[in-house]
């Protein structure tokens, strides 16, 4: 008998998370074989720091496609 089916997407809870560290807010684990990676840079994130651990987090996970919303550049870029 086969499992339960796979979740449709998973959603990351922050709490007792540091605020200026990412976090992958979203995961969409159905859009295979190219599952997503959803984050969102908050306004106020320390540019250079946080885009270098972003970038970190990205390259670990390279079977994941990434979508990323820089709240302080405008609006929400299209989902994928």
């Amino acid at each position: 008998m086969p499992g339960p089916p796979a979740p449709k997407s998973v959603k990351g809870l922050h709490f007792n998370l540091s605020p200026d560290k990412p976090v992958v807010g979203v995961s969409l684990p159905e859009p295979r074989p190219d599952p997503v990676a959803m984050f969102i840079v908050p306004a106020d994130a320390d540019d250079k720091a946080y885009e270098v651990v972003l970038a970190g987090m990205i390259e670990a996970r390279m079977e994941m496609r990434s979508w990323i919303w820089r709240v302080g550049e405008g609006d929400m870029p299209r989902l994928p």
